[in-house]
């Protein structure tokens, strides 16, 4: 598994995993509370109506005792109950008006008193309703004033309709008959709209079949509340007794907290959205971070492999010169570092090498002078011994002897012009590159009556010798042709000009800034010859291998010194039956 991989797996297992389990461990745990906090305040909504209903019964339970003192104390009153006979013209205007006043002056919106048969001797809330007779007024009575503390609900009348009345009875003696007092408030869309505790909280009057009554007054409010509420919560809040007095019927109702759950439904489900979103962009984040937190240590390892897997003793130009200060630069400048040791120790190896090789040379060129001076040594004392002997015949032996003299001296001179060619000085100069090799070329091509195909797009100059480098050409190239087979295939030279910066010697650092920019010039020299197998490319460049007969075994030897002294490289890649690549590479500078 890569690095970066890893890298992506850990960070995403320690960041983006537990970010998310918090993330839903905080989503729950609001959406917990908010539901709590919407429960606690429908629990207060709840007491506070009920509170509010206490407070009704406690106002009609004293105005029902203040009502019944009033009745007791007031002498006309107690005249005009005292000329009542039980017909309707005996109630005097004084008896009819005392009910409107006194509901006035007590603030009830619904007040009647009866006397012992049901008659309505005064009303309150609808004047003209004295001298009727309520049939049921016995079971009605009984059902509303059953608990002091638990007001019932009776079906009364007004001038325009039938109303429900929250309501108590009480009873007053007065000259030793009774007479019973209902006092209470008409249930009214006003009424329910002061119980309403708050906004989307509504009071509804239901039946045990948790319908709301059709006998309220206006149930426009309370059916509304629950068709246009989508999914309403309810809740019980106090249980009521009715009484019915147009056929004595009760029953049990109950007053409901009808409440909207749209709020919290919609809170809740922004609350969702939002926070999905907001989870969604910090790991969006999280994941684009942490690629680029990756990727930003991955690429220079990447790129250190990438130079380090490239270096060889043909190969040191490779720079990691980086102004980074973190380990990775640290790690470039070690590798650089152990780069300028090899350059070095490549150095002391040529030397070495060089050494080796003269040593090798040494033995070589005493061997071939031996060769070339046996002969003469042999002619020498030949004449040495003929002018002891027969000074006559010296003058015919040395004529006949001439010829071969002169080819051992001649050989002699062609051995010390070889080894000159050896180590020669190099005068470096600045030279365009592709007119020298154009020129090499062509004057190779016309003494040995070959083509070779040339692509030469580098554009640049180099600083070398001309001589040496023709020693370069001259040498690949004679490999080159003989390594065609029957002398058909095709010779190929090319160059272009490389940037050293793309992936050879330096990326940009933390500042943005390219390190210092290296530009080489490339020549490549191929052929579609017999190519060498693995054996033969790891010793071609070894002093004294050779696999040409006669060959002496230093000429890619020599081109490789030559190269080094350029401060270049050569690489060579080959394949039995593909051809050969020579490829070498050079500083150069733009033109």
């Amino acid at each position: 598994m890569r690095f970066r991989t890893r890298l992506l797996i850990t960070l995403t297992g320690t960041v983006v995993l537990p970010v998310a389990l918090l993330s839903w461990f905080v989503l729950d745990n609001m959406t917990l509370r908010l539901q709590t906090e919407h429960g606690n305040r429908v629990d207060a909504m709840v007491l506070s109506v009920q509170q509010r209903f206490q407070d009704y019964t406690s106002r009609i339970n004293d105005r029902l005792e203040s009502l019944g003192a009033l009745m007791r104390d007031d002498n006309r009153l107690r005249s005009s109950l005292a000329s009542y006979d039980g017909s309707v013209h005996s109630i005097d205007s004084y008896l009819i008006d005392f009910g409107e006043r006194q509901a006035q002056l007590a603030g009830l919106t619904y007040f009647q008193v009866q006397d012992k048969d049901g008659v309505i001797l005064t009303s309150g809330h609808f004047r003209s309703e004295y001298g009727r007779r309520e049939k049921h007024h016995r079971s009605v009575r009984k059902t509303i004033t059953g608990n002091p503390y638990k007001p019932g609900i009776l079906n009364g009348r007004t001038p325009e309709r039938a109303v429900l009345a929250l309501t108590r009875s009480d009873s007053v003696f007065i000259a030793g008959e009774p007479y019973y007092l209902l006092a209470g408030f008409i249930l009214d869309p006003a009424f329910l709209r002061e119980l309403n505790p708050a906004a989307n909280f509504f009071v509804c009057l239901e039946d045990s079949s948790n319908k709301a009554l059709v006998l309220f007054v206006d149930l426009a409010l309370c059916n509304a509340s629950q068709t246009e509420i989508r999914d309403p919560g309810t809740t019980s809040i106090i249980e009521v007794s009715f009484a019915d007095n147009s056929d004595g019927s009760t029953a049990e109702l109950r007053f409901r907290l009808v409440y909207s759950m749209a709020d919290l439904e919609l809170l809740l489900s922004d609350l969702d959205r939002w926070f999905l979103g907001i989870l969604g962009i910090i790991l969006t984040l999280g994941l684009i971070s942490i690629v680029w937190a990756s990727g930003k240590i991955s690429e220079p390892l990447s790129e250190l492999l990438y130079k380090t897997t490239r270096i060889n003793l043909n190969r040191l130009n490779i720079s990691f010169k980086t102004r980074r200060k973190d380990e990775v630069g640290d790690l470039s400048r070690v590798l650089d570092e152990l780069i300028r040791r090899l350059i070095r120790d490549a150095a002391s190896l040529r030397i070495a090498e060089r050494r080796l090789a003269i040593g090798e040379l040494a033995r070589q060129v005493n061997h071939d002078i031996k060769n070339a001076l046996a002969p003469i040594r042999n002619i020498v004392r030949h004449y040495a011994s003929l002018a002891h002997t027969d000074a006559d015949e010296l003058a015919e032996i040395v004529r006949d002897r001439e010829a071969s003299l002169d080819a051992s001296i001649t050989y002699l001179e062609q051995l010390a012009g070889n080894y000159a060619k050896l180590s020669p000085k190099l005068r470096l100069s600045s030279l365009d590159l592709d007119q020298l090799i154009t020129r090499i070329v062509q004057e190779y091509s016309n003494a040995r009556g070959v083509k070779i195909a040339l692509r030469l797009t580098a554009s640049c100059s180099v600083d070398a010798d001309p001589i040496a480098f023709r020693r370069i050409l001259e040498n690949i190239l004679d490999n080159a042709f003989d390594s065609l087979k029957g002398g058909i295939g095709t010779v190929g030279i090319d160059t272009e000009l490389t940037a050293e910066n793309d992936r050879e010697t330096t990326w940009p650092n933390d500042e943005g800034e390219d390190a210092d920019n290296e530009t080489n010039a490339q020549i490549v020299i191929y052929d579609t010859g017999v190519g060498m197998n693995s054996e033969k490319l790891e010793n071609a460049f070894k002093d004294f291998y050779t696999t040409k007969p006669g060959g002496t075994g230093l000429g890619l030897s020599i081109v490789r010194r030559l190269i080094m002294d350029l401060s270049g490289s050569v690489h060579l890649d080959s394949s039995p039956g593909k051809g050969t690549r020579v490829t070498i590479t050079v500083p150069a500078r733009r033109r």
